[in-house]
């Protein structure tokens, strides 16, 4: 996996990275890549604080250290089921603003309200529909 890490300004930051994986299922299926593996994984996270543009107290962040993600396809089976699962780019977004005590966070988790699913691990994979497009506001208070 390669990572870089920037800063572009003072205020502006970005994390990219990228990964891939080559495998081979050499114990069942020689030739063929390893069950639930996504064979390109990628993501972007970007934290820009607005005091450049007169706004000082707020923050667009990439949605909780997730940001915008890509998992590429791959073949899942699951109990009693197999799935092809396309791939995939989900985008979420935090838009903080900060004053003294208080925190203001509007948080809104798969922007584009992208259908798709996701693996859960338990004791073999599970394919299960990805969560939609969700927004919450938090406020806190730091004493």
């Amino acid at each position: 996996m390669k990572v870089m890490r920037t800063c572009i300004t003072e205020d502006w930051s970005i994390v990219a990275s990228y990964g891939y994986t080559d495998t081979e299922d050499k114990a069942n299926n020689p030739g063929d890549s390893l069950l639930n593996m996504s064979e390109h994984t990628a993501s972007l996270f970007m934290t820009h604080r607005l005091e450049a543009i007169g706004l000082p107290h707020f923050i667009i962040d990439g949605g909780g250290g997730r940001g915008l993600r890509h998992t590429g396809e791959m073949y899942v089976v699951d109990p009693g089921n197999s799935v092809d699962m396309d791939d995939v780019t989900v985008c979420d977004l935090n838009i903080t603003y900060q004053y003294g005590p208080w925190t203001a966070v509007l948080a809104v988790q798969n922007l584009t309200d992208q259908e798709y699913r996701e693996i859960a691990f338990f004791r073999s994979a599970v394919a299960t529909f990805g969560a939609p497009r969700y927004a919450f506001l938090s406020i806190l208070y730091d004493f």
